[in-house]
């Protein structure tokens, strides 16, 4: 079995890699990705990474009655980031901006329609960044929105394995497999998952390369609407799971009872307040979503198992996120995604590192610091010594942080006073809501600004300017958004919309301010 320790790792390796690749890549259009196969190197020490990420998956439902095998497994043993939010709370733009490390006014994709069509610079993208640094990349389950309809069965770049979720069924699932298609049947979705996860992990102990195995469930998302069954609408569990929570109910605090409205845009003080049906409906779909996550709960437990009995538990790092959160009652949305609120952008993430990580913060930790899903992919570069680069010249410039020095017990000047860029676009009625916004996020301030917005009684939507301001601190449920907005912070959100980068990081752009 193959000894990696410590991080003494081949910069050379990466180095030469990234000049034996082809250049040529041009942010305007599509690229023939050819990235050379690492030559095999006795002795990498670099950690393996394993992302587990979920869909549609809320704060809340992170916690030791929903997935215990998981919060003892990775939260208490690592670190959660309790302010964790996304950049965009839809599956496709937050996928995206975790591959890129970027907000979506860089990478292009604003919504989950058309998705990945619209990403730019499609090669350059944490796989391909990866493999080109020597890593083994694995890709299991959901894809972003878009490919297959865009690019087929084909891998996507930057994958050296490929099995990924073509259909959003539970219980008739349709893979590619590196490029092949085939139906599982008789086989429960996340199952079939999980035991795609662990398989890879027992393939690749003792190989030479490190590998990054990043799983993207579909639970707790809502399946296909093929399935039936008592969660017939929403998300499917497996059949074994069936009858747990029969008790439980969707959220209920201040921003689920909130009567008074006058605060919100107009298309939210249009809408009906949540009534008995309603809420039993909320319950409904809510009890189908704790009881998917519970195989996802499972998949946690076998990954780390498979991990020890490979012996590579010690050396790797583990992350655990969702693509985005969720709302079931508050403020008079039903079930649904894609909105300035917390309930949306808020998500858990939790990051269990190596053992022999240098200066591990204590197991358990749990740090208020403004992070995002943007944030990832810098992470996992730094830790594997890796650049955001398929070939020569062609790199990606990020606009989040790396969280290593957060994770080392460190404190960078940056946490106290980061505002993170939100943000979606999906220029048509998005089920009645918003057309557009912008936002700027800090975990005591939220500022929003509707720039598109439902025209009544059409399909259409018209230009707005319509603002919202919270104090989270004092207004946790954000029940009151015309609070007088600080000066400044307006002029802040409209530099976040312009903004590439990292100062001190990044290279100065003309007329473009960095990212905070």
């Amino acid at each position: 079995m193959r000894q990696r320790h410590r991080y003494a790792v081949s910069c050379i390796l990466a180095l030469a890699l990234v000049a034996l690749a082809s250049s040529g890549c041009d942010s305007g259009g599509e690229q023939t990705f050819t990235v050379p196969k690492p030559a095999v190197q006795a002795g990498d020490q670099r950690p393996n990474v394993v992302v587990v990420v979920t869909d549609d998956q809320t704060l809340e439902s992170f916690n030791e009655a929903v997935m215990p095998r998981a919060v003892r497994a990775l939260a208490e043993r690592g670190t959660t980031f309790s302010q964790a939010i996304v950049s965009t709370p839809q599956c496709c733009p937050s996928r995206a901006g975790y591959l890129t490390g970027q907000y979506s006014q860089n990478n292009g994709v604003t919504s989950n329609d058309p998705g990945y069509p619209l990403l730019r610079d499609k090669p350059s993208v944490l796989p391909s960044w990866l493999q080109a640094a020597g890593y083994e990349t694995i890709h299991l389950g959901k894809y972003l929105n878009g490919y297959y309809t865009a690019e087929g069965l084909t891998p996507g770049p930057g994958w050296d394995s490929w099995q990924s979720l073509v259909s959003s069924d539970y219980e008739d699932s349709i893979w590619s497999i590196d490029g092949d298609k085939k139906t599982y049947s008789d086989t429960y979705l996340t199952t079939a998952l999980n035991d795609f996860a662990t398989d890879a992990i027992r393939r690749q102990a003792g190989a030479d390369r490190p590998f990054y195995l990043q799983i993207d469930h579909l639970g707790p998302h809502v399946g296909s609407g093929n399935e039936g069954g008592p969660c017939k609408g929403g998300a499917v569990p497996d059949p074994g799971d069936a009858d747990a929570f029969p008790d439980a109910q969707a959220p209920r605090n201040p921003a689920t009872r909130e009567a008074d409205v006058s605060d919100k845009p107009q298309f939210l003080q249009q809408r009906f307040q949540i009534g008995p049906a309603n809420a039993a409906e909320a319950d409904r779909l809510y009890r189908c979503t704790l009881q998917s996550l519970q195989s996802v709960d499972r998949g946690v437990a076998g990954i780390v198992s498979a991990l020890r009995e490979t012996g590579e538990l010690g050396n790797t790092m583990i992350i655990f996120t969702s693509d985005n959160g969720f709302s079931f009652l508050e403020h008079r949305v039903l079930a649904t995604k894609g909105m300035p609120y917390e309930e949306h952008l808020r998500v858990p993430l939790v990051i269990r590192p190596p053992r022999n990580f240098p200066k591990p913060a204590r197991s358990g930790a749990v740090l208020p610091a403004p992070v995002a899903n943007i944030d990832l992919a810098p992470t996992i570069l730094k830790l594997a010594d890796a650049r955001p680069c398929w070939a020569k010249d062609a790199c990606r410039r990020m606009d989040g942080r790396s969280l290593l020095p957060l994770l080392q017990g460190d404190e960078p000047g940056w946490t106290a006073k980061r505002a993170l860029r939100t943000g979606f676009d999906i220029g048509a009625p998005n089920y009645g809501l918003s057309c557009a916004w912008d936002g700027l996020r800090t975990p005591r301030q939220a500022l929003i600004n509707h720039v598109l917005l439902p025209e009544p009684g059409t399909f259409a939507c018209k230009p707005a300017d319509e603002l919202e301001y919270y104090e989270l601190e004092s207004d946790p449920f954000q029940l009151r958004g015309d609070r007088p907005i600080p000066p400044g912070l307006e002029a802040r959100l409209d530099r976040l919309r312009r903004c590439s980068g990292i100062k001190g990081r990044d290279s100065r752009l003309p007329e473009t301010p960095f990212c905070e």
